[in-house]
């Protein structure tokens, strides 16, 4: 049988989302893997001194408004983020990391870091730029399209 790209990129997709939850619940994070990508945009935008807003998050994950909102209001009302008036554009609220979210993001972290050497165990780093090389041109011939 022809293995095909898509079905081999959706399997490894899975599994690492399956490690994700995994990891969370037995760290008791309890968080869903865009719960956790969020985070972690909002960290890496907010050490850059950017605010982020809504838009931001549906943009870079490309999600509807009503799936970010879902999210956005469980995160809020689970205590990880909070939206405070921005100094930028008055008409948007900003999406901040409350203290508790700051912890999580920090026990994530380690726990991500774990996950990574278990995935590229035993593989050279010739054969881990091959991998993001052709990943990178998988991405620009669907882009062109």
């Amino acid at each position: 049988m022809e293995r095909m790209v898509g079905i081999a990129v959706k399997k490894i997709d899975n599994m690492i989302s399956r490690e994700v939850i995994k990891e969370t619940k037995e760290n008791e994070l309890l968080l869903s893997p865009i719960q956790v990508r969020i985070i972690k945009l909002i960290k890496k935008n907010s050490r850059n001194g950017k605010e982020v807003f809504q838009r931001d998050i549906e943009n870079k994950f490309e999600i509807r408004r009503s799936t970010t909102s879902g999210i956005l209001n469980t995160m809020e009302k689970n205590g990880l983020i909070k939206r405070e008036n921005s100094s930028i554009d008055k008409r948007q609220n900003k999406i901040i990391i409350t203290e508790y979210g700051e912890e999580i993001f920090l026990k994530i972290k380690r726990n991500m870091s774990k996950l990574e050497k278990r995935i590229i165990k035993n593989i050279s780093e010739d054969e881990l730029n091959t991998f993001f090389n052709v990943i990178d041109k998988m991405k620009d011939n669907l882009e062109g399209d």
